[in-house]
């Protein structure tokens, strides 16, 4: 027996077949990468829903900040608390994290991921020592560290731009140092590093 009111299904079945943009789309992702993309829309949700003192103690432990504790150092990575990052993270998690853990096997996208997590952690750990400023609601190290092993791995990957993929490692380099974003310059030097490591 359906105890919705009689407008909800119909609402439901409208929602159920709105198209999805291919981004969002989980079907073909290994199982470690959609389990990190759905993980951080999840959380982003549930930190969205609260309100009040809850909201302000979560923020405190999952954004950089001279108020925030060392906990954030860890968790700023997948705990987003902004929606620039996140969509940025989406985007990188479900067409590079993607193509990499399938053809170079989750291993490496694992070993990539981390470095580029500890890489960036210890920039803006570094910089926060120095620089009251600093906030980081979402760490684009990972993604930053994602992107530069690819370009310099596999750059016929990015052969559907007809700019050289070098260029998206100078953007994202230029966005670092224009924007003072330790994360991403942490991410970058990571990502380079693996490359040279032959990961």
């Amino acid at each position: 027996m359906n105890r919705l009111p009689a407008g909800v299904n119909q609402s439901l079945a409208l929602i159920k077949n709105v198209p999805v943009p291919a981004v969002f789309k989980t079907e073909n992702m290994p199982a470690l990468v959609k389990n990190l993309f759905l993980g951080q829309i999840a959380f982003y949700g549930f930190y969205n829903m609260i309100s009040g003192p809850s909201h302000m103690k979560l923020k405190r432990y999952f954004t950089v900040s001279p108020d925030s504790s060392l906990m954030s150092l860890a968790t700023f990575h997948l705990c987003h608390t902004s929606a620039l990052p996140l969509a940025v993270n989406l985007g990188m998690l479900a067409t590079v994290g993607s193509y990499l853990a399938k053809t170079r096997g989750i291993g490496t996208f694992t070993s990539v991921f981390g470095m580029g997590c500890a890489a960036a952690s210890l920039a803006v750990a570094m910089d926060a020592r120095s620089n009251p400023n600093q906030v980081q609601a979402g760490s684009l190290g990972a993604s930053a560290a994602l992107l530069t092993y690819t370009t310099f791995r596999n750059p016929a990957y990015f052969s559907l731009i007809r700019l050289s993929p070098l260029t998206l490692v100078t953007g994202a380099l230029a966005y670092g140092l224009y924007s003072d974003d330790k994360a991403v310059i942490g991410g970058i030097a990571a990502g380079y590093a693996a490359f040279m490591l032959a990961l």
